[in-house]
């Protein structure tokens, strides 16, 4: 069988470090859902020696369900912490020539280092006009959660400088 090799580059891992990657399995040149081979894997392996060798991260086989239309996966590295790693993707047919004949879609591979807390203020929506103004006038404000920690309320300040709303980190 065929057997293919994807690997990255080398870089220190933490305590916040994950791999995300989207992937997705579709039938050959179509678009419907299956499932590898009898003996066929894509493994997310690392290797901790610069390559030498390599352990498995996670396994995709024939008992896995990978989406035909595609998934988001994230595998945390902060069993590495501290560690020069490198990370690799390997795909084997097997040696079982199964009937399947598939495509396999890798795509969006990207090393990221994710922090527990972490919203950011990416709008803030006031009056359209300073004239007039009351000593209590609504705003709205958007967030987003780049962190790993759920949240459910969450304070925040404003200056009122004659100028506008500014929002105060």
């Amino acid at each position: 069988g065929d057997d293919d090799w994807m690997i990255g580059p080398k870089f220190t891992a933490d305590t916040t470090t994950f791999l995300c990657y989207d992937i997705a399995l579709t039938s050959f040149g179509g678009t419907n859902a299956v499932n590898l081979g009898s003996d066929d894997f894509l493994k997310v392996m690392v290797s901790t020696d610069c390559g030498i060798s390599y352990s498995d991260l996670f396994t995709y086989d024939a008992n896995s369900t990978i989406s035909n239309t595609g998934q988001s996966d994230t595998i945390s590295l902060a069993s590495f912490v501290g560690q020069d790693i490198i990370i690799a993707f390997y795909a084997s047919e097997g040696t079982v020539d199964d009937p399947e004949d598939n495509d396999l879609f890798l795509d969006n591979i990207f090393v990221k280092k994710v922090v527990q807390s972490d919203i950011t203020v990416v709008d803030v929506m006031g009056p359209d006009t300073d004239c007039g103004l009351g000593a209590a006038e609504p705003i709205t404000i958007t967030l987003i959660n780049f962190g790993t920690d759920s949240v459910a309320s969450i304070d925040a300040q404003f200056d009122v400088n004659g100028t506008g709303f500014s929002a105060v980190e």
